[in-house]
Order: C-alpha cells, then sequence, then structure tokens
C-alpha cells in the first residue's frame, strides 16, 4: 500500500467519524419536526434555523472534506469501504448525545451491517483512471433525481414504520453514492485547474444531487430510526458511488467473488432487519430546553401525560388532552405527551410548545381511521419513554395500553401519578355483536379493570360527579374528585346565529359518527320536525356510520334537510355552534360531552338524552331539554318546541352561558397544577387558592 493510500484511508476513517456525528445531531433535531417523512423542501430551511442541526452541517462538512481530500489521493474503491464505518460510530455517537445508556440490539445491527458492507466493499474492482466527464455526461445526473424525489414522495405516502425510513434512506444513499462520483472529477478539476475551476457545471450539478439527498436524508430522520437510516444510507451510498462511476466515469467495476458478495449481502440484509426491530430513538430534553433531569421548567414542574387517543385522532378525550397540554405549557411547565403513532412509527414530535412522543401502532379493529398502541411494543416503547422524560409527575387519561403501561411503570418506579377516566365501557360494546349477559358481564369486568389499573395512582379524577360514582362504584377504594374538562370561554362565547333563506332553523350536532351516539335519532325525528317549523339537521364529524344515516335520511323523505359536513377543524368550531338554532346530543355514553358544553358555550339551548353525565349539562326546562334515551317521539317534540319559540330560544341560551361559566378552563388547569402539587410536593409558583370546579 503506498502512502497516498494508507492517508487515504486514515482521513476516510476520520471522515466516518465526523459524518457519524454530524448525522447523530440532525437526526435528533429533524425527529422532532412534524408531519413526519414527507418531502418538503420547507424542511430543510425550518431545520436551518436550529443551531444543533447546523452543527450537524458543520460536522458532515468536515467529513465531506476529509472524504473529498480521500478520493483524490486514492481509488473510489479503496476509499469507499471504509465509510461503512459511519454506521460503526452512529449508533453509540446518537446514545452518546442522548445521554442514554446503549442498547444491545443495536450494536449488534450496527455491527452487522458494517462487517457485511466491509466485506462487498473489498470484492469490489474498479480502475483507478483519471474521470474525464462532459456535460453531456451528467444529464443522467438531473433526470436520476428527479425521478428519485417523484418515486420517493409517492411510495412514502402510502408507507409506515421501518418500511418508510428505508425508501426515504434508499433515496438518499443513491443521491450521495452520485454526489461521490461527481466529486472525484470535480477534485480531479481544481486540481488542474485552481480554485477557477469550482465556478463550473460540474460544481452546480454536484450540489444539486446532494441537496436532494439531503432532504430525503432528513426525512428519513423524522421517522425517527438514526440506526435503521444510517444503515440504509451507508449500505447504498458506495453502491450507487460505484454504479456512478461506471455510468458517468466509464469506470466500469467487477466482483472479485460472487460468492463471497452473496454471504456480504446477506450480512447487511441481517444487520438492517435487526434496526429496524429497535425503538432506538430517545428524547433529549436536556440539550432542547437546557434543563437538568427532573427539575421541570423555571417555574414549573415536568410532566408527562399519557393518552391512548390524541390528535389528529378526533374525540372528546383527545380535545381534552390537547388542551390540557397546551394550557400546562403556556402556565410555565415542561410539558411531554406519550400517545400512539398516527401512522404506526415511532417518533418524537413537536406539538407548538408540547413535546409529543409518538409510540409504535396499530390500525384498531372494528374501528376505521383509528390506532391504538401495539400491545407486542407498547411496553418498551413507554417504558424508554418514562426513561427518556424522567418526568416530576405522570398524568394518564384512560387505562388502555399506554395508560395501563405508565401506571404500570410510574408505580413500580414509585413516581407521583395523577390518573383521569374518559372511559365507559358503552363506548366499545357497540363493536362487539355479543348477547346483552355477555355483555353486562364485560362491562362489570371492564370497571374492576379501570380499578386494578388505577390502583398505583395517588389522586384520581374525572370529568363530572356522575363519572366519579362509575369509577367509586368499581371497588377502587380511593376518592375520587369530579374536575371538569373546561373549555375556554374566550373562544366558545355568543354570537348572533346566521339568517338563513326562508328563515329555517338548524339543529346541530358535532361528533363522531358513531352507534353510541345514536345521531339516527334526529335523523328519525326530523320529518316530525319538519311538520311544525322549517328546520335543517346539520352533522359534523367523521365515523363509521355516515354512509348509513345518509341511506336512513334518504328512506325518511328528509335527505334533501340533511347535510354531512364531515371532520370540522377545532378553530373553526365556535362559528359553526353559532350557525345553530338547538344543540342536540342524543348520545347514552357521554361522561361529560365537551361539544355540549362548548355548544352551551355559544348561547345555544340544548335537547339531550336523559342518560350518564348529560343531565350535569342539560338542565331540564332551564337551558333545553332532556328526553328519554332512544324517545324518538320525545326528541322532535322538544327540539320543535325549542325551534318555534324565539323567546323561549333566546331565554334557555342564555342559561346555557350561565351554566357554562362554571365551566371555564383557567379553573380546570388550575385546580391539576393543584393537584400535581399535592403529589410531588411542589410548590407551584402561580396556583391560586383551591377552588370548586362546576361538574
Amino acid at each position: 500500500m503506498t502512502a497516498h493510500s494508507a492517508l487515504a484511508i486514515v482521513l476516510a476513517l476520520i471522515g466516518a467519524a465526523c459524518y457519524a456525528v454530524g448525522a447523530a445531531l440532525q437526526h435528533q433535531q429533524a425527529a422532532a419536526t412534524t408531519p413526519a417523512g414527507r418531502l418538503r423542501p420547507r424542511l430543510l430551511l425550518e431545520l436551518a434555523r436550529r443551531p444543533r442541526w447546523l452543527a450537524g452541517i458543520v460536522a458532515n462538512g468536515a467529513g465531506a472534506a476529509l472524504h473529498v481530500t480521500a478520493l483524490s489521493l486514492a481509488p473510489l474503491a479503496l476509499v469507499q469501504p471504509v465509510g461503512v464505518m459511519t454506521i460503526a460510530f452512529a449508533v453509540p455517537a446518537g446514545a452518546l448525545l442522548r445521554g442514554r445508556r446503549q442498547r444491545g440490539g443495536e450494536l449488534v445491527g450496527a455491527g452487522v451491517v458494517t462487517a457485511g458492507l466491509a466485506l462487498l466493499m473489498t470484492t469490489i474492482r474498479a480502475p483507478h483512471a483519471a474521470p474525464a466527464l462532459s456535460f453531456l455526461d451528467a444529464e443522467p445526473v438531473a433526470g436520476m433525481l428527479a425521478a428519485l424525489l417523484g418515486v420517493a414522495t409517492l411510495v412514502v405516502r402510502r408507507m409506515t414504520g421501518p418500511a418508510r425510513t428505508i425508501v426515504l434512506a434508499t433515496a438518499a444513499g443513491i443521491s450521495f453514492g452520485v454526489t461521490s462520483a461527481l466529486m472525484r472529477p470535480l477534485a480531479h478539476a481544481v486540481a488542474a485547474g485552481g480554485i477557477a475551476a469550482i465556478a463550473s457545471w460540474l460544481t452546480l450539478a454536484t450540489l444539486t444531487v446532494a441537496a436532494g439527498g439531503l432532504l430525503m436524508e432528513q426525512s428519513a430522520y423524522q421517522t425517527g430510526r438514526l440506526g435503521l437510516a444510517v444503515a440504509v444510507v451507508t449500505v447504498v451510498d458506495p453502491i450507487a458511488a460505484v454504479v456512478g462511476g461506471a455510468v458517468l466515469l466509464h469506470q466500469p467495476a467487477h466482483l472479485a467473488s460472487r460468492a463471497v458478495a452473496v454471504v456480504a449481502g446477506a450480512f447487511v440484509v441481517a444487520g438492517v432487519a435487526l434496526l429496524s426491530r429497535r425503538f432506538p430513538h430517545g428524547f433529549d430534553h436536556a440539550a432542547v430546553r437546557g434543563l437538568p433531569a427532573g427539575s421541570g421548567g423555571a417555574h414549573g414542574l415536568r410532566i408527562l401525560i399519557g393518552a391512548d387517543t390524541y390528535l389528529p385522532h378526533v374525540n372528546g378525550a383527545a380535545y381534552f388532552t390537547h388542551r390540557l397540554a397546551h394550557g400546562l405549557a403556556a402556565r410555565g411547565h415542561e410539558v411531554h405527551v406519550c400517545a400512539p403513532s398516527a401512522d404506526g412509527d415511532a417518533r418524537v414530535e413537536m406539538d407548538g410548545a408540547v413535546y409529543v412522543h409518538r409510540v409504535r401502532s396499530m390500525r384498531a379493529p372494528f374501528v376505521r381511521d383509528f390506532r391504538v398502541a401495539s400491545p407486542l411494543y407498547a411496553g418498551a416503547d413507554v417504558s424508554h419513554v418514562i426513561g427518556d422524560v424522567r418526568p416530576d409527575v405522570v398524568h394518564v387519561q384512560n387505562h388502555f395500553l399506554v395508560g395501563r403501561r405508565l401506571c404500570r411503570v410510574a408505580g413500580r418506579r414509585g413516581l407521583p401519578l395523577v390518573a383521569t377516566n374518559h372511559f365507559m365501557p358503552e363506548n366499545l360494546l357497540p363493536y362487539l355483536p355479543l348477547p346483552t349477559k355477555v355483555a353486562r358481564l364485560l362491562t362489570i369486568l371492564a370497571w374492576h379493570d379501570v380499578a386494578r389499573v388505577f390502583r398505583p395512582a395517588t389522586a384520581i379524577t374525572t370529568p363530572t360527579p356522575t363519572a366519579a360514582r362509575l369509577v367509586a362504584a368499581s371497588g377502587i377504594g380511593k376518592r375520587i374528585e369530579a374536575v371538569s374538562c373546561g373549555i375556554d370561554l374566550r373562544r366558545f362565547r355568543e354570537r348572533p346565529a346566521a339568517s338563513r333563506t326562508g328563515g329555517r332553523k338548524r339543529i346541530l350536532f358535532v361528533g363522531r359518527l358513531d352507534a353510541e351516539k345514536h345521531i339516527e335519532d334526529v335523523v328519525d325525528a326530523l320529518p316530525a320536525i319538519r311538520e311544525k317549523v322549517d328546520a335543517e339537521f346539520v352533522v359534523a364529524g367523521k365515523g363509521n356510520l355516515r354512509e348509513p344515516l345518509e341511506r336512513r335520511a334518504a328512506a325518511r323523505g328528509v335527505a334533501a334537510h340533511v347535510r354531512f359536513l364531515g371532520f370540522v377543524p377545532d378553530a373553526d368550531l365556535p362559528a359553526l355552534y353559532s350557525s345553530a338554532d338547538v344543540f342536540c346530543m342524543p348520545g347514552t355514553a357521554e361522561l361529560q360531552s365537551l361539544v355540549t358544553l362548548e355548544a352551551m358555550a355559544t348561547g345555544r339551548p340544548v335537547v339531550a338524552a336523559d342518560a350518564m353525565a348529560l343531565p350535569h349539562l342539560c338542565q331540564h326546562g332551564r337551558n333545553g331539554f332532556l328526553h328519554e334515551p332512544r324517545d324518538v317521539d320525545e326528541l322532535g317534540r322538544h327540539v320543535a318546541s325549542i325551534l318555534a319559540d324565539d323567546d323561549l330560544r333566546r331565554r334557555m341560551g342564555a342559561e346555557s352561558l350561565a351554566i357554562a361559566s362554571g365551566h371555564e378552563q383557567s379553573r380546570t388547569l388550575q385546580r391539576f397544577e393543584e393537584i400535581y402539587g399535592e403529589v410531588t410536593g411542589y410548590a407551584v409558583s402561580h396556583a391560586h387558592s383551591p377552588q370548586q370546579v362546576a361538574a
């Protein structure tokens, strides 16, 4: 080996270490951006505002400079295999930056990939001739990059989990490999023509391909798998570089031994499979916020909220958790949410000032467009989140997989634990075709399961006294406090109803289009209502029953008077409520019903089923009417009486405002702050004296 070759290997080795540090820094920042795994050119602009990501660029730049220098000293086939050490360095570098222990499976996977790729590169032979590259030779580069971006964009839309990471990283590796192939003639051009040779079409082509690769690499990092992303890029990069050298530089390569190449390929595939199975993504709160572990924010606590449903899921519990998290963050606390991923892949996202730790998920059985935590990975994923965040207090919102695991881990580690129940078995039983007696038995068992899971909690809350009685009846043996979910009365306030052609009145329902909501009762009542007053029924929300409801409206002869709006964003809800003359909630499984409370806060009278917690909000004869559950005739009479009497409607609307005023969100946030202080002993600096939260 010549002195130049030896120096090239040393430089390439140091360059691999620089690349590894750069990858770990960039992954840490890219994984905290949303939406994840999509090819968005704006992503690079967003990341460019983050100092730690720019530090990663500097480290990568140093690695690239060393790599270019090594390529100018030795053949591509000699320098490129040394680059496989990037994966061996990147996995421990990522763990070191996050301050966590390295997991054995990651090291094994990285080691197997490194060994396999190094073996594969030793079988590739390429000539060491000075390259000559014309402008026409580079034409395929632009076409290839455009095709890569197009294919990757289309493919990743339908992929989740490791597959998405692999596709994006493969595209990035091809771009980087071609960049390496272009760097060699560029280095020779600079050596022959001096620094002026940099201002050439070859430099532009090289930078364009490199920028495309960088975009795809950062999109791969967003999916949260550092080891897998770096492994795939490191595997594809040298192969693409050799192929690029053969196509663009007319330097054909061949395999010294096909048998050795097959063995090496098997090693690479096995290593990538190992890295695909891991959950290597941790959260570095100290690096991001500059806070010592367990100290909370400058004036508050570090709170971990566990939720089995969170936006973009659309339901009351998801909205409450979202508003609770953001409300607490606005009051000076550092807030983390642990919830199922919306696409199956684990990652950490930034939702405004809230850190959302997405755990691996799967599609929920019997329910479309809903995902739950994966039973195979929930335990490990939730444990990693608790270990990474190190919260002062844990607050779970239910007792399903995420809440169950958090309760178990918090109890085992002695962490202060608050539990809030938003669950009712009646929300699930309609999807299980079971005999009545079996369903009743399952209901009893489900409530006992709630009690068992919540047993480690120091404090337990529910949205209403009715919900508290249900949990208490489960035999949990602890005091249950009713704390309203609360709403922001600054957003939901009284506005005049919009005038409509012919004075038509509007009945409104907002919520999931699912069985326990009994929306069909309003559809069935609409013909009788329309005999007394010109009215339409507007339904906002999505769910499994839209098509059956549309068919039902057609069968009742009121299809022209029933409108389905689909999902309505939270920001548009106040205006929607204000457009209604009466709000209907015929559901029979409401532990509070945020949508009913929001409608009341806009001054709307309410007609609701006399079931569960709805009587706490709809007080019969005061701000609306209660009807016997599933009694369509009674429901229709009450709705028609409100729509036909303007004075009654105004009076009941005013009473709705008065009742809703007792559910101001700031009171809810204050009470939860006080509860956190009680279970942790932490004096929340801006907590006020306890006040009774209206139920």
